[in-house]
């Protein structure tokens, strides 16, 4: 039973949405995080350093993201519900990527995405991002529940 005094946001419906979109698309992240790893190289940091790097930003993105995930859940103005849908696509992405790249840490290694063993330059990271979904997905279930929860 819901509280009237506090908007709601069907988050669920949203974060499927997002997912929905994921599922076709999963080598825009990979895109994304071998980007970035080029990026952090730019600035003479090896390349296995640079992957270390990324792991760590996501392990803590990990962490990060629930917090302000169930902040952005529970927001006591009307007003204030227009901008959830901006906040939620980014929480969702960041979600998203620190998933897929801690899910591919178990499944790769620094030295695989460097030189390419097997070829299988990345391949794992495509995988990690269908794998990514239906965590994100019951990620945003669990929230949604607490945010019920608290508000009955």
């Amino acid at each position: 039973m819901k509280n009237n005094d506090h908007p709601y946001y069907n988050y669920i419906f949203a974060t499927f949405i997002f997912c929905i979109i994921g599922l076709f698309a999963p080598a825009i992240s990979m895109l994304l995080i071998s980007g970035f790893q080029l990026l952090i190289s730019t600035i003479r940091i090896s390349c296995e350093d640079s992957w270390h790097l990324i792991w760590t930003i996501s392990w803590i993105g990990l962490i990060i993201w629930p917090i302000l995930f169930f902040r952005l859940l529970y927001i006591k103005k009307s007003s204030e519900i227009r901008k959830i849908k901006n906040r939620l696509i980014w929480l969702n992405t960041l979600g998203y990527l620190s998933i897929q790249i801690s899910v591919g840490l178990l499944l790769s290694s620094a030295e695989i995405l460097c030189y390419g063993i097997d070829g299988q330059i990345g391949l794992e990271y495509v995988f990690t991002a269908w794998l990514a979904l239906p965590i994100l997905f019951l990620f945003s279930v669990i929230l949604d529940r607490l945010l019920i929860k608290q508000i009955s």
